[in-house]
């Protein structure tokens, strides 16, 4: 019978983040400021990578808006870069090659919060309705529902199902999203901090996440014969963010002489995937299977 390796199985609780490198140029003009000049190449980096996970290039208008959501959150996003080429550098303008590390799998998750992922091939429908809102206070919403991949439409006719949203306002804005047995509310003095609130609750539901996540192979690789094995791999398998969107290490457990470990991958290129794990494992002489 199979048991935890208890070391290892902490991994299930911590997990390991996934990194990709975006090459991005940075140009400083003789009087711009420099935080200024870094936080537009990092949104540039994202915006690469925003792109990457989901395999498409987004209309322009909707990736400056989802843009000006994750700019946000650049600290957690971003977590670090390096200078890779001088292109030229004068009294009064410096023009660099940028590499930005991005923290995939927290963009990942954001990008799933903010319904993104979701809607990505398909704007999604939703009923909404009002209470006490004058009409001039709605203006911002066309830009939610762009971000967010939603159109409204009249309440669905019986046997139809789709998330209702309903807005109040009085001192504060109120908003109550449901579907079917679902639902979930949130005030704030802000509508974009109760649409963003209410629809990243609608979007992490477990069977939402998991139908997110339907293309995603779950491995499991054996024939390890001490604890580090599996950590080096997985160490590998974050230098292919070519054909990698988002993995995890889900365990390791004792497999009888030795060690296996499963892992959740999210490909950008299932083929390539398969293909390169297929060869590490062929030239390190372990087991691979498909789950």
């Amino acid at each position: 019978m199979r048991r935890c390796f208890y070391g290892l199985c902490l991994l299930l609780v911590v997990g390991f983040p996934v990194f990709a490198d975006q090459e991005v140029p940075f140009v400083l003009g003789p009087e711009q400021d420099q935080t200024r000049a870094l936080h537009a190449a990092f949104d540039i980096a994202i915006g690469q990578e925003m792109e990457a996970i989901l395999g498409r290039t987004l209309p322009s208008s909707r990736k400056a808006l989802i843009l000006s959501v994750l700019s946000a959150d650049r600290n957690s996003l971003v977590t670090g870069y390096k200078e890779v080429v001088v292109l030229e550098s004068t009294n009064s303008t410096t023009a660099k090659k940028l590499l930005v590390r991005i923290s995939t799998s927290v963009l990942h998750k954001r990008l799933q919060e903010l319904g993104v992922v979701a809607t990505i091939d398909t704007p999604m429908s939703y009923a909404l309705t009002f209470s006490g809102v004058e009409p001039s206070l709605t203006k911002g919403l066309g830009v939610l529902q762009e971000i967010s991949g939603l159109v409204p439409r009249s309440l669905p006719e019986e046997g139809q199902s789709i998330p209702e949203l309903k807005l109040s306002k009085t001192d504060v804005w109120m908003g109550v999203l449901s579907y079917q047995q679902w639902q979930s509310s949130h005030s704030a003095q802000t509508l974009d901090e109760v649409w963003f609130e209410l629809w990243k609750a609608y979007f992490s539901r477990p069977d939402l996440a998991q139908a997110a996540t339907s293309n995603t192979l779950q491995v499991r690789i054996s024939g390890w014969l001490s604890g580090q094995g599996p950590m080096e791999f997985d160490r590998m398998l974050e230098t292919w963010s070519a054909d990698i969107g988002h993995k995890s290490l889900v365990g390791v457990e004792m497999d009888g002489p030795g060690l296996s470990a499963t892992w959740s991958i999210v490909p950008r290129s299932r083929e390539g995937v398969l293909q390169k794990l297929e060869e590490a494992v062929r030239f390190q002489g372990l087991v691979l299977e498909i789950l």
